[in-house]
Order: structure tokens, then sequence, then C-alpha cells
């Protein structure tokens, strides 16, 4: 079994213009505090050998970044380019599927 941490943290990069700060002192928060403040995301997963793992989510809650920080994770040796592997004309490719986990695993089953 694999175990992994990924913590990432996102700063502000927000433009503050002159609009923005008078919205802000409106609800009593200054552009210093704005820009000290940061998000961090952790969380910890433990992959068995054989597990065939599920990653979903709507778009920009992290997906992509947290596949990147796995894989800065794992040896390059251990690593496996999907570009190398050799598919079967006749055989499709499935990378979406529209719904929620249930249909997907319906669909592929």
């Amino acid at each position: 079994m694999a175990e992994y941490s990924v913590c990432r943290r996102f700063s502000s990069d927000i433009r503050i213009t002159p609009k923005v700060c008078s919205l802000m002192r409106m609800f009593g928060v200054t552009a210093e505090r704005l820009r000290e403040r940061s998000i961090a995301h952790k969380c910890r997963l433990e992959i068995r050998e054989g597990d065939i793992v599920y990653i979903s989510g709507p778009s920009g809650s992290g997906k992509s970044v947290l596949l990147r920080e796995l894989e800065a994770q794992v040896d390059e040796s251990q690593r496996i380019n999907l570009n190398d592997i050799e598919l079967p004309n006749k055989g499709a490719v499935i990378d979406y599927i529209e719904g929620d986990v249930t249909q997907a695993l319906k669909l592929l089953s």
C-alpha cells in the first residue's frame, strides 16, 4: 500500500482596484488582510496495489492539482506514460463520463 500526503497552498492574486477596495471596506475587509490570507488544501490518500482510483469533482475543484502533486511524489521509474501504451485500433478510450459516480460505474461495467 502506498500512502500519499498532499498539501497545496494557494495565495490570493486578486487585483485590488479602488472600486474593489471601496466594496471591501463596506464589509470591514482591508486590502492587507486579503493579501495575507491564503487557502490550504490537505489530503491523505492510501492506495493499495491493484486499486482503481476514481477522482471526481466540479470544474475548478482541484482534480488536476491533486494529480500533479501525486505525480511529483511518485518516483519517475514507477510512472506510466499513457502515450507509450498501444491501444487496439477497434477499442474505444473513455476519458470523461458525464454524470455521477453511480452512472459512470454502470456505464463502465
